[in-house]
């Protein structure tokens, strides 16, 4: 599985890859411009990302709207809802307001705190049927 991390912070990039790196080939970049980028040409290269790792705070464009981009990129590439990329929201903020935004808004497959991601991702890769 071919695994896509944006994260602004270096240490959290490093600890998301080794605890990712079990289930697949993982790349990292720094924020949601880069991985709008980054998807979109691993896609249309046939090389596509199966998940994708999304803080919600980083520079430029955020991982709202990278997750909004990433899906209309989707929606517009006929991508069958079955084969779309799933996508984790990862971050420190754990409002209802955020939440509800990450998942109605921005279509994420699933929401994590970033204090339990390390112990949680494991478990959400196969609750979700990646592995």
């Amino acid at each position: 599985m071919k695994i896509l991390i944006a994260d602004d912070d270096f240490f959290t990039r490093i600890s998301l890859k080794s605890t990712l790196e079990q289930f697949g080939r993982c790349d990292m970049v720094t924020n949601g411009v880069e991985a709008l980028e980054i998807f979109i040409d691993a896609y249309e290269s046939g090389n596509a990302y199966r998940l994708v790792i999304l803080d919600i705070q980083m520079p430029g464009m955020d991982g709202v709207e990278a997750l909004k981009n990433i899906r209309q990129y989707e929606k517009d590439s006929k991508i069958p809802p079955k084969e779309e990329a799933t996508i984790f929201m990862v971050t420190a903020l754990d409002t209802p307001s955020t939440i509800v935004r990450t998942f109605m808004d921005g279509g994420c497959t699933d929401y994590i705190i970033k204090t339990n991601a390390l112990l949680q991702l494991p478990e959400k890769v196969k609750e979700h049927g990646l592995v």
